[in-house]
């Protein structure tokens, strides 16, 4: 988990913050608003953005998982994988990324 700065992608200090006890997490709460980044990596997020991404998403069962969420474009499906995958922006030339490396932020 990475603390962002409130309503941005940004990260609220300078090196990111990853597994903290729940009671520091209450600490910086009591204080501050903030977003939270998933770390990607064993999580990978697949980002669709119209419908015809979708419809490949669908048709290769990719919309079966049990942590969607809406974006401001469209969907995120969170996956879990087995092995590292790559990062890749436009998959196939459609609105659709596949997220595997960085943060993401939770929804």
């Amino acid at each position: 988990v990475y603390l962002l700065k409130a309503q941005t992608k940004r990260l609220a200090f300078k090196r990111g913050l990853r597994s903290f006890p729940e009671n520091e997490l209450r600490y910086w709460f009591r204080r501050r608003r903030f977003n939270l980044g998933i770390l990607l990596g064993e999580v990978v997020v697949i980002d669709v953005d119209d419908d015809s991404a979708m419809s490949w998403v669908q048709e290769h069962s990719l919309d079966s998982t049990p942590m969607i969420a809406a974006s401001p474009h469209g969907m995120h499906f969170y996956h879990q994988v087995q092995e590292p995958i790559r990062t890749q922006i436009k998959y196939l030339k459609l609105p659709l990324d596949i997220k595997a490396t960085g943060y993401i932020v939770a929804p």
